[in-house]
Protein backbone atom coordinates (compact mmCIF):
# COMPACT_ATOMS: atom_id res chain seq x y z
CA UNK A 1 0.00 0.00 0.00
CA UNK A 2 2.63 2.67 0.84
CA UNK A 3 4.42 2.03 -1.93
CA UNK A 4 1.99 2.13 -4.07
CA UNK A 5 1.61 5.83 -2.57
CA UNK A 6 5.39 6.79 -2.53
CA UNK A 7 5.17 6.15 -6.35
CA UNK A 8 1.83 7.77 -7.29
CA UNK A 9 3.75 10.94 -5.20
CA UNK A 10 6.88 10.13 -6.93
CA UNK A 11 4.99 10.29 -10.58
CA UNK A 12 3.90 13.46 -9.29
CA UNK A 13 6.49 15.09 -8.47
CA UNK A 14 8.32 14.04 -11.87
CA UNK A 15 4.79 15.28 -14.05
CA UNK A 16 5.65 18.38 -12.07
CA UNK A 17 9.18 18.29 -13.14
CA UNK A 18 9.45 17.63 -16.46
CA UNK A 19 6.36 20.79 -16.71
CA UNK A 20 8.88 23.18 -15.34
CA UNK A 21 11.82 21.06 -17.76
CA UNK A 22 9.27 22.69 -20.58
CA UNK A 23 8.53 25.96 -19.48
CA UNK A 24 12.32 26.28 -18.31
CA UNK A 25 13.24 25.33 -21.80
CA UNK A 26 10.56 27.55 -24.03
CA UNK A 27 11.80 30.61 -21.41
CA UNK A 28 15.45 29.83 -22.64
CA UNK A 29 14.75 29.71 -25.86
CA UNK A 30 12.64 33.04 -26.23
CA UNK A 31 15.65 34.81 -23.86
CA UNK A 32 18.30 34.14 -26.56
CA UNK A 33 18.92 37.86 -27.54
CA UNK A 34 16.31 39.42 -25.80
CA UNK A 35 15.22 40.68 -21.67
CA UNK A 36 12.52 39.04 -20.30
CA UNK A 37 11.09 39.86 -17.06
CA UNK A 38 7.98 38.38 -15.63
CA UNK A 39 7.06 40.73 -12.08
CA UNK A 40 4.80 39.59 -9.06
CA UNK A 41 3.91 42.30 -7.16
CA UNK A 42 1.85 42.21 -3.66
CA UNK A 43 1.50 44.79 -1.09
CA UNK A 44 5.01 43.90 0.53
CA UNK A 45 6.57 41.97 -1.95
CA UNK A 46 7.83 41.47 -5.19
CA UNK A 47 8.95 38.47 -7.09
CA UNK A 48 10.84 39.13 -10.41
CA UNK A 49 12.07 35.84 -12.60
CA UNK A 50 14.29 36.94 -15.11
CA UNK A 51 15.28 35.76 -18.78
CA UNK A 52 18.14 37.34 -20.18
CA UNK A 53 20.60 36.44 -22.75
CA UNK A 54 20.62 32.58 -21.88
CA UNK A 55 20.51 33.65 -17.82
CA UNK A 56 17.87 33.03 -15.38
CA UNK A 57 17.11 34.94 -12.70
CA UNK A 58 15.37 35.42 -9.61
CA UNK A 59 14.36 38.86 -7.54
CA UNK A 60 13.03 39.21 -4.13
CA UNK A 61 12.36 42.43 -3.50
CA UNK A 62 10.92 42.72 0.13
CA UNK A 63 9.56 46.37 0.34
CA UNK A 64 8.07 47.79 4.05
CA UNK A 65 5.20 49.15 4.86
CA UNK A 66 3.55 51.22 2.07
CA UNK A 67 0.88 53.63 2.16
CA UNK A 68 -2.83 52.43 0.45
CA UNK A 69 -2.46 54.50 -2.46
CA UNK A 70 0.83 52.04 -3.71
CA UNK A 71 -0.98 48.88 -1.90
CA UNK A 72 -1.49 46.73 -5.03
CA UNK A 73 -1.46 43.22 -6.66
CA UNK A 74 -0.09 42.58 -10.04
CA UNK A 75 1.15 40.68 -12.88
CA UNK A 76 3.23 42.13 -16.12
CA UNK A 77 5.49 40.60 -18.33
CA UNK A 78 6.97 41.80 -21.61
CA UNK A 79 9.86 41.27 -23.74
CA UNK A 80 12.50 43.67 -25.53
CA UNK A 81 15.42 43.28 -27.25
CA UNK A 82 18.79 43.73 -25.47
CA UNK A 83 20.00 46.98 -26.78
CA UNK A 84 23.06 46.81 -25.19
CA UNK A 85 26.04 44.56 -24.83
CA UNK A 86 25.59 42.12 -21.19
CA UNK A 87 29.68 43.70 -20.44
CA UNK A 88 28.19 47.22 -20.93
CA UNK A 89 25.63 46.89 -17.70
CA UNK A 90 25.61 49.77 -15.29
CA UNK A 91 26.20 47.01 -12.53
CA UNK A 92 26.99 43.30 -13.67
CA UNK A 93 25.51 41.23 -11.26
CA UNK A 94 25.95 37.89 -13.30
CA UNK A 95 29.63 36.86 -14.81
CA UNK A 96 30.40 35.68 -18.09
CA UNK A 97 29.07 32.02 -17.31
CA UNK A 98 25.87 33.07 -15.84
CA UNK A 99 26.34 32.81 -12.30
CA UNK A 100 25.99 35.48 -9.41
CA UNK A 101 23.78 36.95 -6.70
CA UNK A 102 23.28 40.70 -5.44
CA UNK A 103 22.28 41.49 -2.07
CA UNK A 104 20.74 44.98 -0.98
CA UNK A 105 20.19 46.30 2.43
CA UNK A 106 17.87 49.30 2.36
CA UNK A 107 18.05 52.31 5.30
CA UNK A 108 16.44 51.38 8.15
CA UNK A 109 15.90 47.78 6.84
CA UNK A 110 12.75 48.85 5.17
CA UNK A 111 14.11 47.22 2.02
CA UNK A 112 15.88 43.95 0.99
CA UNK A 113 16.50 43.04 -2.61
CA UNK A 114 18.01 39.65 -3.23
CA UNK A 115 19.20 38.72 -6.70
CA UNK A 116 20.48 35.57 -7.95
CA UNK A 117 21.47 34.53 -11.44
CA UNK A 118 22.10 31.03 -13.15
CA UNK A 119 22.52 29.75 -16.44
CA UNK A 120 19.34 28.21 -17.75
CA UNK A 121 21.45 24.75 -18.24
CA UNK A 122 21.18 24.41 -14.63
CA UNK A 123 17.69 24.07 -13.42
CA UNK A 124 16.91 22.48 -16.53
CA UNK A 125 19.45 19.50 -15.95
CA UNK A 126 18.49 19.38 -12.18
CA UNK A 127 14.67 18.98 -12.33
CA UNK A 128 15.22 16.53 -15.23
CA UNK A 129 16.53 14.05 -12.94
CA UNK A 130 13.13 12.94 -11.48
CA UNK A 131 11.50 12.32 -15.10
CA UNK A 132 14.29 10.21 -16.16
CA UNK A 133 14.51 7.86 -12.79
CA UNK A 134 10.87 7.68 -13.12
CA UNK A 135 10.98 6.20 -16.83
CA UNK A 136 13.98 4.34 -15.46
CA UNK A 137 11.82 2.65 -12.75
CA UNK A 138 9.02 2.18 -14.60
CA UNK A 139 10.39 0.65 -17.40
CA UNK A 140 12.12 -1.68 -15.78
CA UNK A 141 9.17 -2.53 -13.60
CA UNK A 142 7.35 -3.30 -16.29
CA UNK A 143 9.85 -5.32 -18.02
CA UNK A 144 10.58 -7.61 -15.19
CA UNK A 145 6.31 -7.77 -15.02
CA UNK A 146 6.13 -8.99 -18.27
CA UNK A 147 9.10 -11.71 -18.01
CA UNK A 148 7.53 -13.58 -14.87
CA UNK A 149 10.33 -12.05 -12.57
CA UNK A 150 9.44 -10.33 -9.19
CA UNK A 151 9.18 -6.70 -9.56
CA UNK A 152 11.07 -5.73 -6.75
CA UNK A 153 14.11 -8.05 -7.00
CA UNK A 154 14.13 -9.21 -10.13
CA UNK A 155 13.71 -13.05 -9.19
CA UNK A 156 12.08 -15.65 -11.62
CA UNK A 157 8.76 -16.23 -10.39
CA UNK A 158 7.81 -19.49 -12.96
CA UNK A 159 6.96 -22.67 -11.22
CA UNK A 160 8.16 -24.22 -14.47
CA UNK A 161 11.00 -23.80 -16.73
CA UNK A 162 8.21 -23.29 -19.30
CA UNK A 163 7.89 -19.79 -20.35
CA UNK A 164 4.67 -20.27 -19.97
CA UNK A 165 3.86 -21.53 -16.52
CA UNK A 166 2.03 -20.43 -13.49
CA UNK A 167 3.49 -17.96 -11.28
CA UNK A 168 4.39 -18.17 -7.96
CA UNK A 169 2.42 -16.68 -5.24
CA UNK A 170 5.09 -15.22 -3.22
CA UNK A 171 8.49 -13.86 -4.30
CA UNK A 172 10.98 -16.98 -2.74
CA UNK A 173 14.04 -14.55 -2.55
CA UNK A 174 12.60 -11.36 -1.17
CA UNK A 175 9.24 -12.69 0.63
CA UNK A 176 6.79 -9.91 -1.13
CA UNK A 177 3.11 -11.16 -2.74
CA UNK A 178 3.43 -10.79 -6.35
CA UNK A 179 0.73 -8.50 -7.12
CA UNK A 180 0.67 -8.99 -10.90
CA UNK A 181 0.49 -13.19 -10.38
CA UNK A 182 -0.55 -14.75 -13.77
CA UNK A 183 -1.22 -11.05 -15.40
CA UNK A 184 1.48 -11.21 -17.69
CA UNK A 185 1.21 -15.20 -18.46
CA UNK A 186 -2.59 -15.04 -19.44
CA UNK A 187 -1.95 -14.63 -23.00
Amino acid sequence: MWQSVRRSRFGLLAAISLATVVVLVAMWALSIGHWWPILVTTPNHELDILSDDGVLGIVLDFHGPRNSAERRYSFQSYRSPLDRDRADYWVQTFNRWGFGAYFFRGPANHRVLMIFYTPFWLPTIVLAIPPVLYLFHRTRRHRRQSEGRCVHCGYDLRATPATSGPLLDRCPECGRANAFMNVAHAK
